[in-house]
């Protein structure tokens, strides 16, 4: 009888030990999924700053080579005044 009372309290100090153990990796997975959120917002902030980058590049080459074609988007002198245009087009 003491050998079943013996082993029923080290199977009750086991399972209290399993109990604290199985808590502590829940609150582990907890922060887990905490942490792969965060980083999935970071990888969309990156995501939409390296487009906003990119963007912004095309757009300096472009004014860039409006630039260096002689156009300047501030002025717009390459527009053609209405005097400039054919005789017939004016007529519309």
């Amino acid at each position: 009888m003491d050998g079943l009372i013996d082993r029923a309290v080290e199977l009750n100090v086991q399972q209290v030990r399993m109990s604290e153990h199985f808590s502590g990796m829940s609150m582990d997975v907890d922060e887990l999924v905490r942490t792969v959120a965060r980083l999935r917002q970071q990888i969309r902030a990156l995501e939409v700053e390296s487009e906003a980058q990119i963007h912004d590049g095309r757009s300096k080459r472009a004014a860039g080579r409006a630039i260096e074609d002689g156009f300047d988007p501030l002025k717009c002198t390459n527009t053609p005044k209405f005097s400039e245009f054919p005789v017939h087009w004016r007529k519309v």
